[in-house]
């Protein structure tokens, strides 16, 4: 799995890839497509599964390796749990051995807010508006 369990300061625009060891039939795959109740057998969470985020998924071209982008960024400073089920297949049928809950990963800080510009907003006094001495 991409980011990897444990990581930390992951950026909030990242993708989830879950690598499996053989091809999966795509259809024994469902994931949120929102973000709501969990409902898919892939799952990514900020709330103990309470509530999943939705995503959109791409496979790559042998069917081991699926990239999940979140319909919307992550939160900052937040952990993702990543679970998928049992009913997971491969093209040959055969169930994921056993359920895969990672402990998840932490996202980045927001960043810090700087100071950018100042503008003056008072009036300017011309050089040729003072008097002569």
């Amino acid at each position: 799995m991409n980011p990897t369990d444990g990581a930390v300061n992951i950026p909030v625009g990242s993708t989830v890839t879950i690598t499996f060891s053989q091809a999966v039939a795509v259809g024994s795959v469902a994931q949120n497509a929102a973000t709501g109740a969990c409902l898919g057998n892939i799952q990514i969470s900020s709330d103990s599964f309470a509530t999943c985020i939705g995503v959109t998924p791409v496979w790559d071209g042998p069917q081991l390796q699926l990239t999940l982008t979140p319909v919307a960024a992550l939160s900052y400073n937040t952990l993702y749990q990543v679970k998928v089920l049992t009913t997971v297949q491969s093209t040959t049928a055969a169930p994921l051995a056993a359920a895969f809950n990672a402990a998840g990963f932490n996202t980045e800080s927001p960043p810090a807010l700087n100071v950018v510009s100042i503008c003056s907003t008072g009036p300017l006094v011309s050089r040729s508006a003072q008097p002569r001495r």
